[in-house]
């Protein structure tokens, strides 16, 4: 009995908290993945304004990239983009893609997170 009132107390305090909600990014910024002959491209575009310190991660299976800035943690490559220009976009060729996840500044300090699956 006490296990089961621990149990719903705890679902109780889940159920309050407040929901996670992200920052749209008001520059416009966005990732895409796409299929091209026999590879993917991976692509993070700027917007309006600077990106700082991004970072982007791929999530997939037998991933294969062509870039040092790209280094295995754990099952996934994560990619240090740093700075793209306003109105510049990164593009990285890559196999064995299923998931991007871009994360990056602003000049203002703020953190944006974006993530595509390519569909």
């Amino acid at each position: 009995m006490k296990r089961a009132s621990l149990l719903l107390t705890g679902l109780l305090l889940v159920g309050c908290a407040p929901a996670t909600v992200e920052q749209r990014d008001p520059w416009a910024a966005s990732v895409a993945l796409r299929q091209s002959s026999g590879h993917q491209i991976v692509s993070f575009a700027s917007g309006k304004a600077d990106a700082l310190n991004g970072v982007i991660t791929l999530s997939g299976i037998n991933l294969a990239v062509n870039d040092p800035s790209c280094q295995p943690k754990a099952a996934q490559l994560v990619c240090t983009v740093g700075r793209v220009p306003a109105g510049s976009i990164y593009t990285l060729p890559a196999r064995g893609v299923l998931v991007v996840e871009a994360s990056y500044q602003r000049a203002d300090g703020k953190t944006y997170s974006l993530a595509t699956d390519g569909q």
